[in-house]
């Protein structure tokens, strides 16, 4: 399988060439992708941001709290390919490291040869692969340390 790496800041500068030819939007908003597609995707960071987490009922010393947050990357020309998930900041044997959790978000339905839809589920399964083959945190975390500070 051959792995997907966000685009650097010489590559992001270049014209990207429309992706007309294997992508169509239908009137469900979805991007209609073949499969074999995915390996010419190349993503780059939109967004990334912290959640802002709900009120603790009674807020004191010893609080469970736990840093969590979203990113956002795109690829190609209009129509946009988007995929996003969320994360959470995680401590073991005293690294801090971010962690997907949950399934990705996207407007992607692959499909088949014949542009039969591959279903959301397979879809989904697809896409996770490709994010847990992404080197994301080494964007997200500069990310969120320049728009939030203090962080690093």
């Amino acid at each position: 399988m051959k792995r997907f790496k966000p685009m650097t800041t010489r590559e992001q500068m270049r014209t990207e060439q429309p992706m007309t030819s294997v992508v169509r939007v239908s009137d469900d908003g979805l991007v209609r992708l073949p499969e074999q597609a995915l390996s010419t995707v190349r993503l780059r960071h939109f967004v990334s941001g912290l959640e802002v987490p709900e009120a603790a009922p009674i807020p004191g010393c010893g609080d469970v709290t736990e840093v969590t947050g979203f990113t956002e990357w795109i690829a190609g020309r209009r129509p946009y390919i988007r995929l996003g998930w969320d994360w959470v900041l995680d401590v073991l044997h005293g690294h801090t490291f971010l962690k997907r959790t949950g399934e990705p978000r996207s407007n992607v339905m692959l499909v088949d040869g014949h542009m039969r839809d591959l279903g959301m589920a397979a879809s989904l399964r697809r896409l996770t692969a490709i994010v847990d083959g992404l080197a994301w945190t080494k964007t997200v975390w500069p990310s969120i340390v320049q728009r939030y500070g203090g962080l690093g």
